[in-house]
C-alpha cells in the first residue's frame, strides 16, 4: 500500500516539474519572439529575399520555407514556418524585414511577393533586374 501512495506521489511531482518546465520553456520563447520582432521594428531595413529550400513540417499542415538576402552584400538566411496553403516556390523573391543592428534578427514578408523583370539598360548598354512588388491576396 506504502509503495503504490509513494509512486503516485512520484508520479505527481514528476507530472508538476514537467508543468513547470513547459511554462519555463514557453515563457521563454514568447520573450525571445517579443525581443526579436520589437528589435526588427524599431531598426528595420529592406531587403530582397530569394526562397532556396522549402520542406514538410513535422505537421503537414505547415512547411518549413528557407531564405536568404544580403545586406552590404554579406549573405543571411532565415527560416519561417508558412501554412501549406500558401503557393510559395523555392527561387520566388520576397521583401525581407530585417534588424539593421542585427541582419540575423529577420522576418520574410510573404505577403510581398516580387516580379522579376530583366529590362536592357541602353545608357549602360546591359541588362538590369527590376522587382516589382504586388500584395498577393490572402488564402
Amino acid at each position: 500500500m506504502k509503495k503504490t501512495k509513494l509512486k503516485k506521489k512520484e508520479k505527481n511531482y514528476e507530472f508538476r516539474v514537467a508543468i513547470i518546465f513547459g511554462f519555463i520553456a514557453l515563457l521563454g520563447f514568447i520573450t525571445y519572439e517579443y525581443y526579436v520582432q520589437s528589435n526588427i521594428n524599431k531598426n528595420f531595413k529592406i531587403s530582397i529575399g530569394k526562397v532556396y529550400t522549402i520542406f514538410p513540417n513535422s505537421r503537414k499542415a505547415n512547411k518549413s520555407v528557407r531564405y536568404e538576402f544580403k545586406v552590404n552584400r554579406e549573405k543571411f538566411t532565415g527560416d519561417i514556418i508558412v501554412s501549406s496553403f500558401k503557393k510559395i516556390q523555392i527561387n520566388e523573391f520576397y521583401l525581407v524585414k530585417y534588424s539593421s543592428k542585427n541582419p540575423n534578427l529577420n522576418r520574410l514578408l510573404i505577403e510581398e511577393k516580387l516580379h522579376q523583370k530583366i529590362v536592357f539598360d541602353s545608357l549602360k548598354n546591359n541588362f538590369d533586374t527590376l522587382y516589382q512588388t504586388k500584395i498577393i491576396e490572402k488564402n
